[in-house]
């Protein structure tokens, strides 16, 4: 049965676990700041691994999302992470974090083909992507419509109003992250996106505000901040990102797999 959304409900889209010193105690954290579900995200083979072990260490809390980072683009061949996907599609929940970085040192046509094999799969397991689009969002947007993936996320979304409109128009959806409390850039794409296409993440352990890393409980940072953008209550906004989430991500609608 899917599980019902109570008050001040958070569920973190997107999330890197791999290298968080304490994750009991971290998650036990994110449990009193309200998050009740973490889509945890993989950079390469290694995070995947980490990633799958975490999903059945705290199942029902943990939901694994596997990909290649474009910032790993070059770093390892991508079957064996595929290879790794496949034998575990049904434990997936997502596939992620995959996408194009115009700043990186990664070649692009490096990052296009993997980013493509990534598609490939998403799209013949029937799973939802969540994106990387740094400086590449019109890119990303092209190569997910060539593939035919129309469900998915562009995390941390800070990219250009077009950009935004171009997504958006294609059913797609964005992230609003901690950064959402000091960047204007962050704050305006939030404004200008409908509620229905809102969700949450941590983005952890990526530092903001100059901070020390994060945490899968920075997800409230990002909720606040984004209550505020919208005008909401915080336990509004929450029900309205976590049920969006399960609608994105379907998997997410499970105790456990």
């Amino acid at each position: 049965m899917p599980e019902e959304l109570g008050v001040d409900q958070i569920i973190d889209t997107h999330a890197h676990l791999e290298d968080i010193p304490d994750l009991d105690r971290a998650i036990a954290r994110a449990e009193a700041a309200g998050v009740i579900k973490i889509l945890a995200m993989s950079m390469d083979l290694r995070s995947a691994q980490f990633t799958l072990r975490a999903s059945e260490q705290f199942p029902g809390k943990i939901f694994p999302a596997l990909g290649l980072h474009p910032w790993r683009a070059n770093a390892e061949p991508a079957e064996p992470l595929l290879a790794l996907m496949d034998n575990h599609r049904e434990q997936l929940a997502a596939v992620g974090e995959i996408g194009l970085d115009a700043k990186a040192e990664v070649p692009m046509t490096t990052q296009v083909a993997v980013f493509r094999q990534f598609l490939a799969f998403a799209l013949e397991a029937h799973l939802p992507v969540s994106v990387h689009s740094r400086g590449a969002h019109a890119e990303v947007l092209e190569e997910l419509q060539a593939a035919g993936v129309r469900q998915g996320v562009f995390h941390w979304f800070s990219g250009p109003k077009e950009a935004l409109h171009d997504l958006l128009a294609a059913g797609l959806a964005i992230s609003a992250a901690p950064a959402a409390a000091v960047s204007l850039r962050h704050q305006h794409r939030i404004r200008e996106t409908p509620l229905a296409r809102l969700v949450v993440e941590s983005d952890c352990p990526e530092p903001w505000s100059n901070g020390p890393p994060s945490e899968p409980a920075a997800a409230r940072t990002a909720l606040r901040a984004a209550a505020e953008i919208t005008g909401l209550s915080p336990t509004e906004l929450a029900r309205i990102t976590s049920a969006n989430a399960m609608r994105i991500f379907p998997r997410l609608r499970a105790y456990n797999f």
